[in-house]
């Protein structure tokens, strides 16, 4: 939980299970109180949350990578963070460089990474 304005909570991860707990009057409910985050830290927390999805694919984890790194963290962070290796975050990074039209398309990883290496103009080409 997240203190705002010291007098309210906001559910900075989990809010699926504080759902379920009230829904069965489950409370009170374990919870961290963080009373120095700011809306960076809440920002990045949900998205590695949403990071944790098995079903991610390799593009939506590259939309997420970037969004914690315009937060300002670099690969080896978010790398830290994910519990991955750096190449795999800088790796996924990669897929941004395809042309948009790509970006959603069923192409393996390593093929998507190599046509992600061209100009966009090539890979309009292929």
């Amino acid at each position: 939980m997240r203190v705002k304005d010291c007098e309210r909570e906001r559910c900075r991860s989990g809010e699926a299970s504080w759902r379920a707990s009230h829904a069965v009057d489950r409370t009170p409910i374990p919870a961290v109180v963080y009373e120095d985050e700011t809306d960076a830290d809440t920002l990045i927390d949900a998205t590695l949350e949403n990071c944790a999805r098995k079903d991610m694919k390799p593009i939506e984890e590259a939309r997420a990578f970037a969004t914690i790194q315009a937060l300002g963290k670099t690969p080896e962070e978010i790398a830290a963070l994910v519990g991955r290796a750096t190449f795999a975050v800088s790796w996924r990074l990669e897929l941004l460089n395809l042309a948009p039209e790509y970006q959603d398309v069923d192409l393996p990883l390593n093929v998507a990474r190599l046509v992600s290496r061209m100009s966009i103009d090539a890979q309009r080409a292929v």
